[in-house]
């Protein structure tokens, strides 16, 4: 979770203006999550070397996700569009997640709720 950016896809048409983010990684951003497209975009190598940890077969892994209608295919995106800092756009995966193989905000929704309570004295 520490390394999710989550933030809209789109821009204020009325100041062209890109969204606030709800979510910030707090270490290396390793993926983006769009709730208004409910599109995910994870970067390759970290898919690859969690399949390598998992013993887990990459290209099965992708292709039986894509026929569950959860991967839509690679792409390069600048993962970081939106925030303060500009970054060139990387080799990610792009996941589809309005499939119902996983739910992203319910995901989410919990860490944002844990990280916005004050803390008990």
């Amino acid at each position: 979770m520490k390394n999710i950016y989550e933030v809209k896809a789109d821009v204020d048409k009325r100041t062209a203006a890109h969204s606030l983010p709800t979510l910030e990684p707090k270490g290396e951003l390793l993926i983006r999550y769009e709730p208004d497209t409910k599109m995910m975009y994870m970067i390759t190598r970290e898919f690859k070397h969690d399949c390598v940890e998992r013993q887990t077969n990459y290209k099965d892994t992708l292709k039986e996700l894509e026929t569950r209608g959860f991967f839509k295919g690679p792409m390069n995106k600048r993962m970081s569009k939106g925030m303060k800092i500009t970054s060139p756009a990387v080799a990610t995966l792009a996941f589809d997640c309005s499939s119902g193989l996983l739910d992203m905000d319910g995901l989410i929704a919990p860490e944002i709720e844990h990280a916005h309570r004050p803390t008990e004295l």
